[in-house]
């Protein structure tokens, strides 16, 4: 009988590994900083206006099992006399999951967050609405390869549902390069 516990023991002992050699990479832990071009890719505003390239930018860390992220994009829609163009400034905040897909890894999940839209050209002695605030739900979902231990290339997009009346789709995509820092240990621990 003792024999038989020692061998179960010893059999469901935890085994070393070496992260990415025999077993599962550890997932990357820390900061990562990111920026590039952006663009709308499906949805709008209606056919007066026609979406021009953006920038984009990510924040992102390493929490509770997953990845927190902090997003923005800013692009500008064309528009043809009568119809003013506008900027659009988009701020999203959300928590996903993450996979590694070999060196690489996928994160996706909810978002939610502010649209602003600003009309330069309006004026405002017209009566003529020059800015508007509203809220936005959707889904992110990237993909990020490292280049190095602390840079890596990044492409997310983004579906969103804009909370104006009627509701109004935008699908914005981008990518870039990114770095990735690393966070005190006790930082790190607090997180998981």
């Amino acid at each position: 009988m003792r024999l038989a516990l020692l061998l179960l023991f010893v059999g469901a002992a935890p085994r070393a590994q070496t992260p990415g050699v025999d077993g599962p990479a550890a997932p990357p832990t820390g900061v990562m900083l990111a920026a590039g071009p952006s663009a709308v890719v499906a949805g709008g505003f209606g056919d007066a206006w026609r979406p021009g390239a953006g920038l984009a930018a990510r924040g992102e860390v390493s929490a509770y099992g997953g990845v927190a992220r902090g997003a923005a994009v800013l692009l500008s829609f064309d528009a043809d006399d009568p119809v003013p163009p506008f900027t659009l400034a988009i701020v999203t905040a959300g928590w996903g999951v993450r996979a590694g897909v070999g060196p690489a890894e996928v994160v996706a999940g909810p978002s939610v967050g502010v649209v602003h839209v600003e009309f330069p050209d309006a004026v405002e002695a017209s009566g003529a609405q020059t800015n508007e605030t509203e809220t936005v739900v959707g889904a992110f979902a990237g993909l990020r390869v490292p280049l190095t231990r602390h840079v890596l290339v990044w492409a997310d997009a983004e579906a969103l549902r804009v909370a104006l009346a009627p509701p109004r789709g935008l699908l914005t995509v981008g990518g870039g390069v990114a770095l990735r820092f690393d966070v005190p240990a006790a930082v790190g621990r607090a997180l998981r």
